[in-house]
């Protein structure tokens, strides 16, 4: 599940509403085709829609919009689904530590409406401060600079439904598309013998001490084969819905089942990796339908700020865009080894670092069905490709390939020309937990899961095993041991990072019988997550 830059829309505030046409023509004559122009109906932004182009382009039409004197702000949109978000009306501002939110506010009456403060994170000292309609891109620009007491900061985004716009101009007919079948469910899972999970007499159920967390669009928690992992994990909305039921179908019941799915004694059902490990299930999705997801920054970070806290092992079967231009404005602006969102990258480091009293919560994330995804290219997240039963990888993409396939620099960081998988688990065919009744992928208990969005979940259900063996170990043991112990196929070369395969097939076996020997490490993670298995 991938939030991805959309190259044919671009969303506006104007001084002046009544010059959208006008810049409209100004595009056109640059040789930008715009399609339609629409606008919210509970916001003054004006979305252009555009003949998809190429990111070039569109970061051309992006950078002539901003310069317009016509126009406060111009944002690029992301696209999850149906819905779309894009920077709106708040700002994210890290602080140095002691420095007061509501000085910071007060300073710049130009910029921030007099509304209270929200903290966000309270160990980041990451609040969001509301902006005032009028503060435009330049005016963010020379804050970040001037100001010594904010230490970085970041546009936030919202989530919109295409409900909540407002036709200016009759858009391009669009062809109908015919829905898909449903899945078939085969009652099988053979998923866990390719990747050579513990079965019958030898099978390690887990430690329901150990917590796996899915980041996700929640957990369904009637669900019969999720009821006892639950119990000992929970649920929280993030969304400030105040309804932790999931709301964007099946996506993250489909994830929980994999992990730690198991079915109530005497009854029939799915197993997950970690059957006897417990469930922390954080939704940051909000929705008013089954297939509509809205999206909002401080949902995502107060998930992940609760699986910090409360989970050993924390899955994100989802991806961001890489590209700050594309993603969120920042200060300062990040290098090319620090991808995506400022203040999610500083949350998921404080967890790798400080979480599990000190020995780091172990981070698990989807690479990405065509590019590498944020924050499957962080330093010190395990980022999981996916294959079909036979070890074949499921993405053919050429893009994919090539961005996998980069090879790190001397200090371990990724080059700027592209990032790396570190593993492969299944990632067709697998069936799962559904959610119950018609908002599930099907009329049943069960659904089929693939692709990253389903192999990550069984990498970190093989993470909270290692942990069930050996609670001591850090979060870079468990990293090592899972990429220490894969297996390649037989017709594939057994050194080094293949770029689809990255170390090679989870091997649940292998890896739980070398964390029963692996000595723990002395002292807290390093601060730096980009120490790899080299060599293989």
């Amino acid at each position: 599940m991938s939030v991805l830059p959309a190259y044919d829309q671009i969303a506006v505030r104007f001084h002046d509403a009544r010059s959208a046409g006008h810049c409209a023509s100004v595009l056109e004559e640059y040789g930008f085709a715009v399609e339609s122009i629409q606008r919210l109906r509970s916001d003054p932004w004006t979305i252009f829609t555009f003949e998809e182009m190429p990111e070039g382009e569109m970061r051309q039409s992006l950078a002539l919009l901003q310069r317009h004197p016509d126009v406060l702000r111009a944002e690029p949109i992301q696209k999850l689904g149906e819905s779309f978000s894009f920077r709106i009306d708040k700002l994210l501002v890290g602080l140095q530590p002691g420095v007061d939110a509501a000085e910071v506010q007060r300073s710049h009456p130009d910029i921030f409406l007099p509304t209270p403060p929200v903290l966000v994170v309270p160990d980041l000292c990451l609040y969001s401060l509301e902006l005032l309609p009028q503060a435009t891109t330049r005016q963010l620009e020379e804050l970040g600079t001037c100001d010594r007491r904010i230490a970085f900061m970041e546009g936030t985004w919202r989530g919109l439904r295409p409900a909540d716009l407002l036709e200016l101009e009759p858009p391009t007919p669009r062809a109908a598309t015919t829905p898909a079948p449903p899945p078939r469910i085969e009652p099988r899972q053979p998923h866990l013998a390719t990747i050579r999970a513990l079965e019958g007499d030898q099978r390690i159920a887990g430690d329901p001490s150990i917590r796996v967390a899915i980041v996700d669009s929640g957990v369904d928690g009637e669900h019969p084969d999720l009821r006892a992992a639950l119990r000992g994990g929970g649920r929280i909305d993030a969304t400030g819905s105040g309804n932790p039921d999931p709301i964007l179908g099946w996506h993250g019941t489909v994830s929980a089942g994999l992990a730690v799915a198991r079915p109530e004694e005497g009854q029939e059902g799915v197993y997950g990796v970690a059957p006897g490990c417990s469930l922390v299930g954080c939704k940051f999705l909000g929705t008013e339908g089954a297939e509509v997801a809205l999206v909002q920054l401080e949902s995502v970070l107060r998930a992940l700020d609760h699986a910090r806290q409360h989970a050993d092992v924390i899955s994100m079967s989802w991806g961001l865009p890489t590209k700050n231009a594309m993603f969120s404005w920042q200060y300062p602006p990040a290098p090319y080894h620090e991808p995506g969102s400022a203040s999610i990258r500083r949350l998921l480091e404080l967890a790798r670092t400080t979480g599990r009293g000190g020995k780091g919560c172990v981070l698990v994330a989807a690479a990405g069905n065509q590019v590498i995804d944020f924050p499957a290219v962080m330093p010190g997240v395990l980022s999981v490709g996916a294959v079909d039963l036979e070890g074949q990888p499921v993405l053919q993409s050429d893009d994919w390939i090539s961005v996998a396939g980069a090879i790190e620099d001397a200090d371990g960081r990724p080059p700027a020309n592209g990032y790396r998988i570190d593993l492969v688990a299944p990632g067709s065919g697998l069936v799962s937990t559904d959610v119950l009744g018609a908002r599930g992928q099907t009329d049943g208990a069960y659904a089929i899961g693939g692709a990253t969005s389903g192999a990550c979940p069984l990498v970190a259900g093989a993470a909270a095993l290692l942990l069930s063996v050996n609670p001591a170990l850090r979060e870079d043991q468990v990293r090592r041991l899972l990429l220490e112990n894969t297996r390649r196929p037989s017709d594939r070369e057994e050194v080094g990072r293949d770029p689809r395969l990255g170390f090679g097939l989870l091997d649940v076996a292998a890896a739980v019988a070398a964390a029963r020997a692996e000595r723990p490490a002395e002292g807290p993670p390093p601060e730096r997550g980009s120490e790899w298995v080299r060599g293989k």
